[in-house]
This record gives C-alpha cells, structure tokens and sequence, in this order.
C-alpha cells in the first residue's frame, strides 16, 4: 500500500550530503511549538575536485535573518539543503507557470506562511561547477556570457511577479493574510509597465543589498537593454 511520506529533501546529483543532513533537519523542524514547513541549511561550497571553498552564506552575505521582503529581493534558501513539509505541497503544487525557481518558491510560501526555519550548520557540500567563459579574455565570448546572464534575471524578475500574484491568490483561497510585503511587491510592479519597471526597482525596498546584482537587474528589466538582448541574443 502506497503511504504518503511526511517531508520531501531535494537532492542534486553531483552534490554531497553530510552524513546528519537529515536528522538535524528533522531536529530543526520539530524544535519549536510552531509549525516549520521548510527548513534550509548552510552549505559548503566545493569545487570539482571535492575542496571546500567556505561557507556558502558568509558568501552570499546571509546572516540568519530574514523575512517575505528579503526572499523578495533575492533568494538565499538553495534546494539541495531542503526540508519540505508534505503539508506545504497543499499550496505550492502545482508551480506557477514559467516559474525559475522552485527553491525561492518554496521558501516564499513557507515564509508567507510563518514557516520558514534555518539551520546553520553546513549539511551539503555544494559542488561548483567552472565556467569556461568565466574569466576569459575573449571579449565576446565575456558578452554571450554578460546576454546569458541578463536573460536569466529578466526572467527571474518577470516570473518573480507571475508568482507573487499566485501566492496571493492561493493564499486568498484558503482564507490566510498574505504578508504585507508580497502585497507590497504587486502593487509595485505587478500592473507596471515596462518602462516603470527600472525606477520603480532602484527606489524599492525590494532591490537586491548587492549592487551588481541590482545593477543586472536594472539592465535585466529595462526596454532599452533587458528587452534588446532578449530579442538580439
């Protein structure tokens, strides 16, 4: 007889599980009175060959605090160190259409929910894959490299408000508040045009603590360079 099990963890092929990823996890889960419907870790980042580079979040800059406008401005929970709570299924199956990426979705309807729980300790080794365009000296092959990188973020923004929307729906129909920065976000850019969109972004509370990632996304969303790459590259 098919049973339905409790939680899901995502899992990457080419990365490394800790042998206690999923009993402290669990133990994350289940520490509190509350209920945690996703739990997210720390991550070694290593390389090819197994060498550890340092800690994925002292990279990334997290620093453990966070909240819904945070996940907005950009993602910091990475699948591969996932606890899912079946129960979360109920609301973020199926994906919104065209969307980018499942771990920010996951997270954000735990958050919008009150249920999104940390744990520092490092339980994957998070294998980092080179790049040969990266650090080349060919100039256009660093521009191919610059287009894919923009395309990305546009459509990272752009599925960013289809699934905003979404959430707000769902959470609607199953009679929750959704949190006031997820209304924030669509009144923001949910009914702007393409032209609001960059100067609605740089005078946001949404736009990304790293400025060159605020600054791809600038170029992601505006008509003049998101918009001719999108159609030239």
């Amino acid at each position: 007889m098919h049973r339905r099990g409790e939680y899901v963890f995502l899992a990457d092929q080419d990365d490394v599980w800790e042998p206690d990823k999923l009993e402290t996890l669990l133990a994350t889960a289940k520490r509190g009175p509350e209920q945690i419907s996703v739990v997210f870790s720390d991550l070694w980042m290593i390389d090819a060959s197994g060498n550890r580079l340092g800690s994925f979040m002292q990279s990334h800059g997290f620093s453990g605090h966070y909240d819904t406008a945070d996940m907005l401005r950009a993602n910091f929970a990475v699948g591969c160190s996932m606890l899912v709570a079946a129960d979360l299924l109920n609301i973020a199956l199926p994906f919104p259409s065209g969307l980018e990426n499942h771990d920010w979705w996951l997270g954000l309807c735990a958050l919008a929910l009150g249920q999104l729980g940390f744990s520092p300790e490092k339980l994957v080794n998070y294998r980092q894959h080179a790049d040969n365009a990266i650090g080349a000296r060919n100039y256009r092959t660093q521009w191919f490299s610059l287009g894919s990188i923009i395309r990305r973020q546009r459509r990272v923004f752009e599925s960013k408000i289809t699934a905003v929307d979404e959430l707000v729906r769902r959470l609607q129909e199953m009679g929750a508040q959704p949190p006031e920065a997820l209304l924030a976000w669509q009144e923001q850019f949910s009914q702007a045009d393409q032209w609001q969109k960059p100067w609605k972004l740089l005078t946001s509370e949404f736009k990304p603590g790293s400025r060159a990632l605020l600054l791809i996304q600038l170029l992601a969303v505006s008509p003049l360079v998101g918009g001719k790459i999108k159609k030239t590259l």
